[in-house]
């Protein structure tokens, strides 16, 4: 799955890489016919100043309609991790105090692709010609890359 440390330097609104530090957490599943994620989870630092954002990557091969996919990354700062139980730090009896020493500040970068068989149930019964169900169905014809800052409830959410 491709990198989504790319949206890391444009969240930080300045040159910026996470290349030099260690994952807290790195999970992927990678299987045919299901939802692809990746989730790289990194301790945050003091002097890190990150706009939670989002990315919708579509992506077209006219000639290689198998390799098509329309991918959604997130940058999120502000979650806590728990070094003792490996996850996210809600409702853990270590997090019970404000001095937990379990509890760690992150970064969260989040991926998920779908492929074309995916997303055809989301497209309308009906006939229509909107941007929204060609790009749905593969249609429309040429790759893009779009970001969007993420509201504090879909933060939440992720």
């Amino acid at each position: 799955m491709q990198s989504t440390i790319d949206l890391v330097a444009l969240a930080s609104r300045e040159a910026f890489t996470l290349e030099a530090y260690a994952p807290l957490q790195d999970r992927v599943q990678e299987i045919p016919g299901s939802i692809q994620y990746s989730i790289k989870r990194y301790r945050k630092q003091p002097d890190w100043d990150l706009e939670d954002l989002g990315m919708v990557v579509y992506h077209y091969e006219k000639k290689k309609p198998s390799e098509r996919y329309l991918e959604l990354r997130f940058c999120v700062s502000g979650n806590v991790y728990c070094r003792e139980k490996d996850k996210e730090c809600d409702r853990c009896q270590f997090a019970a105090s404000p001095s937990c020493l379990e509890r760690v500040e992150s970064v969260d970068l989040v991926s998920f692709r779908f492929s074309p068989t995916q997303l055809r149930q989301f497209v309308k019964a009906k006939k229509t010609d909107s941007l929204h169900d060609n790009i749905l169905q593969f249609k429309h014809g040429s790759s893009f890359v779009k970001t969007h800052p993420i509201c504090p409830k879909t933060s939440h959410v992720l």
